[in-house]
Parts: C-alpha cells; sequence; structure tokens
C-alpha cells in the first residue's frame, strides 16, 4: 500500500486532493450546497433506471447496441484465446471503445441526478462501437444473401440518426448572439478591472473571455463552492466554504463580482429552496441576500444573459466607478 499512495501521490500531487476530485465530489454531489437525506435501496434503483432510460430517449439505441456488442467481441476472443486459435482481431479496439465508454459511464451512478448531456462526451465512442456492429450485421447478412436483415439493419441507423440528429442539438457558431454577448461583457470587464485584480465570479469563462483571473480556488465555478465542508477541508481540497467566500469579498485584489441568477441561487441554496431569482434584483436586494456586498456598488446589468438567459450582474468596489459609456 505504500508503494501504491507514492505512486499516487507522484502521479497526482496529493492522494487525498485526488481521491476527492475523482471520487468524493462526484458521490457527494448532492451534499455539496447543503446536507441531504439518506436514499433507500429501492430508490436508488428507480433512479438509475429512470436515467437509462432518459439515456435511450436522447441516443436511441447506441448505448444498448455498443453494450452488446462490445461485450459480444470480447466473449468471442475470450473463447478464441482459450482454444488457442487465431481470431479476433476487432477485440482491442472494439471492447476498449466500450470499456472506455462504460468508465466514463459508471462514476456516474453514484450521483442523485445524471442529465443525458453529461454523456455527450461519451458517445462519439460508442456510435464507433455502434457502426462497427452495423458494419458486422452488413457483411454477415451480405454473405448469407438475406436482404431482409440488411434492409432491417439500414433501417435503425436512419431511426437512429434521426433521433440523434433531432435531440442532440449541441453546436456552435460564432455569430449566434450567446457568443456576441459574451463578448460585450467581457470587453466591459476588461475595462473596469484592471489587469493585476482578479474577478470573483463562478460563471469563470467570462474570466477567460476578458483575460482576468479568478481568485484562488474558484477556478471550478459552481462546483468549487462546497458550504458544507469545514475551513480544514476547503484548505486540503482547494474548496471555496463560506469562510472562504467571506475572505474573498473583502480581499482589496477583488476588481469586481460578478453573479448570474444561477451563481446567486447556488451560493444561497443553504438559506433558500429555489436555484434561481426570476426577477432583477437591486443593489439593495442583492447586498441583503448576500453578506459581503456592501462594500461594493451595482454598476451594470445585463439581461437574458448566457445559457439560462439570466441576469448577469456586475458589481464594483465603493472607490471604483463605472464607466458611463460601457453602462
Amino acid at each position: 500500500m505504500g508503494t501504491i499512495a507514492l505512486g499516487s501521490r507522484l502521479a497526482f500531487g496529493d492522494l487525498d486532493l485526488a481521491l476527492f476530485n475523482l471520487i468524493t465530489s462526484q458521490a457527494e454531489r448532492h451534499d455539496q450546497l447543503q446536507p441531504a437525506e439518506a436514499v433507500g435501496l429501492s430508490r436508488y434503483l428507480i433512479t438509475r433506471l429512470r436515467d437509462l432510460a432518459n439515456l435511450h430517449a436522447s441516443f436511441g439505441i447506441v448505448p444498448a447496441l455498443s453494450l452488446a456488442y462490445g461485450c459480444g467481441v470480447a466473449a468471442l476472443w475470450l473463447r478464441r484465446s482459450r482454444r488457442s486459435e487465431p481470431g479476433g482481431d476487432e477485440f482491442p479496439a472494439v471492447a476498449a471503445l466500450t470499456a472506455l465508454a462504460l468508465a466514463a459511464y459508471l462514476p456516474s451512478l453514484v450521483v442523485r441526478i445524471v442529465w443525458p448531456i453529461y454523456f455527450a462526451p461519451v458517445f462519439p465512442l460508442l456510435l464507433i462501437v455502434a457502426a462497427c456492429a452495423a458494419g458486422h450485421q452488413f457483411e454477415r447478412a451480405a454473405r448469407a444473401g438475406r436482404g431482409a436483415i440488411i434492409t432491417g439493419v439500414a433501417v435503425l441507423l436512419l431511426f437512429q440518426a434521426g433521433t440523434f440528429a433531432s435531440k442532440s442539438g449541441w453546436h456552435l457558431s460564432s455569430d449566434e448572439p450567446d457568443l456576441r454577448e459574451l463578448r460585450e461583457v467581457a470587453l466591459y470587464l476588461a475595462e473596469v478591472v484592471p489587469a493585476g485584480q482578479t474577478l470573483l465570479t463562478m460563471d469563470t469563462y467570462l474570466a477567460v473571455e476578458s483575460g482576468r483571473r479568478v481568485p484562488s480556488d474558484w477556478e471550478m465555478g459552481i462546483f468549487s463552492y462546497w458550504p458544507t465542508r469545514s475551513e480544514d477541508e476547503g484548505r486540503r481540497f482547494k474548496l471555496v466554504t463560506d469562510e472562504r467566500l467571506s475572505r474573498s469579498l473583502s480581499s482589496a485584489t477583488v476588481g469586481a463580482v460578478v453573479l448570474s441568477d444561477r451563481a446567486l441561487g447556488i451560493l444561497l441554496k443553504k438559506h433558500h429552496k429555489a436555484y434561481r431569482f426570476y426577477h432583477q434584483l437591486t443593489e439593495e436586494e442583492l447586498q441583503a441576500a448576500l453578506p459581503g456586498l456592501e462594500g461594493y456598488h451595482l454598476a451594470a446589468v445585463f439581461q437574458h444573459f448566457g445559457q439560462f438567459r439570466d441576469n448577469l450582474y456586475i458589481l464594483l468596489p465603493d472607490d471604483v466607478e463605472a464607466s458611463p459609456g460601457m453602462l
């Protein structure tokens, strides 16, 4: 065990931190913002079945076809290996892709809420496996002269393509309004926040686009904030606790605080049940909702911003004035 621990530290730097990032942070996401009640085994299994149903609704037959084909190829390869027969050339690629996709999916079994979009990076792997399965069936049917099977597989593939295309419109265009708005906000932030100061925000893409840094340990955005953890755990695992949040807000190095409705809802989740606010807040309401904002004034509000069409509030230190031309 000592050798394993040493190797892990060399590979990951800190074993505790690596285990938290890889396993604990995912397994305890439902406890991230407030303590959650225990879930019984029956409810857990029902939830997992529901998640699998949602997965198939979004991606059609690809998961089942890939898993079945990958397992079939692995079984064929193992049978041939035991008989010391050559063959199974397709095993390394097909089975490895299936195993990789499964490895990416299995950790999500410990998360209470699973959205199909989480698996978008996995499905290119499974699509390759599904294509191998379809090609294999085509080849077998063609050799046997079974035109009906070829037609069936072709119809199945067309159905799958239509299902995937209709429910998987995840793409970006540089001309989309969201990106134009992002550039507009980023230009504003680059003007009002000096280069040496930080941008306190959970929407870290704003820091990237404006060329500013976020405070230490805020790099993971909404996944950085763990108010249920102690200050000692916050230091060990590089998390933002309530104490760290308070210190960050009072830091002289913060050039602006940028909060979306969703970020505010996450920061206040343990006090309010809702994740989001559905009306535009005033400066007084913001300061009353989040202690520590008393030293900031509301400089700008961008409405219908970002993925969730939120209000985006930009607050500057009281001794900093916003450029009138940018408001």
